[in-house]
């Protein structure tokens, strides 16, 4: 004969049961969802980091696009000369205001400032081993483009930008002996380079390309992917910027 238990005699696992049958979830169905949870968001975060590397380049190509085209648009709009450095020693890139060019630098002012990619996922300053010169129109020895990669087509085929010292007292304060590269836009649409002096003394009219890369795993002066290189092209003449895709056989225009 079946014995059936009284309500008073349920035991106290199943006053637990019943109370996740009729309240809701029990703490530990909860816990065991929360463990799902946060195992199911490990592997996808895991997933999604290489994906994550393969776009920091197109990234930090843009975030350069923008600040080439805010420095254009602010000297035009407010006739001021705006100075535009990417600083190789605190991997930053950053809009000065000039102001009053006859007051030399006492005026000038930070605009705009931002943190560039870390250079272990994208390269920027540095050529991928083994690179060497277009034979035609080249960049000089101190530029150079990465490794079997010509120069964007023409009439857009710049020389490489060349790294040199930072002398604004605004990029020197952050710390000593800077390099990096400098465009200074202008108010008429031009673009004139850093000058001989930190007041942009005899500045001269100036066209560029720079080139952005993800460097190898283990080679880090080598790139991983050709199809993964961009430029970024500036027209001294009209302050025209212009991004570029290398398609493993030439470099074609995005924007």
């Amino acid at each position: 004969m079946a014995f059936l238990a009284k309500p008073d005699q349920v035991t106290g696992g199943s006053k637990l049961l019943a109370a996740s049958n009729e309240n809701g979830f029990s703490l530990i169905e909860l816990f065991v969802v929360i463990a799902i949870i946060l195992i199911m968001s490990t592997f996808a975060i895991f997933a999604l980091m290489p994906h994550r590397n393969a776009y920091r380049t197109d990234d930090q190509a843009l975030r350069i696009l923008d600040f080439m085209r805010d420095a254009g648009q602010r000297a035009i709009t407010q006739r001021q000369v705006m100075r535009l450095e990417i600083d190789q020693t605190t991997n930053v890139i950053r809009i000065i205001d000039e102001n009053q060019v006859a007051l030399g630098t006492a005026d000038d002012a930070m605009v705009r400032q931002e943190a560039l990619e870390n250079p272990n996922f994208v390269r920027l300053y540095l050529t991928p081993a083994g690179a060497t010169p277009p034979t035609s129109g080249g960049p000089p020895n101190s530029g150079g483009t990465p490794s079997a990669v010509t120069l964007p087509p023409a009439p857009s085929n710049f020389p490489a930008a060349v790294y040199a010292a930072c002398l604004h007292p605004l990029t020197v304060s952050h710390s000593a002996n800077h390099n990096g590269w400098t465009a200074r836009f202008l108010s008429n649409g031009s673009v004139v380079n850093a000058g001989t002096n930190a007041a942009g003394t005899n500045a001269t009219l100036t066209s560029a390309t720079l080139y952005l890369w993800p460097p190898q795993a283990g080679a880090p002066n080598t790139a991983a992917q050709p199809q993964a290189i961009r430029a970024i092209t500036v027209f001294g003449g009209t302050n025209a910027v212009r991004l570029w895709k290398y398609n493993g056989n030439a470099f074609v225009s995005l924007r």
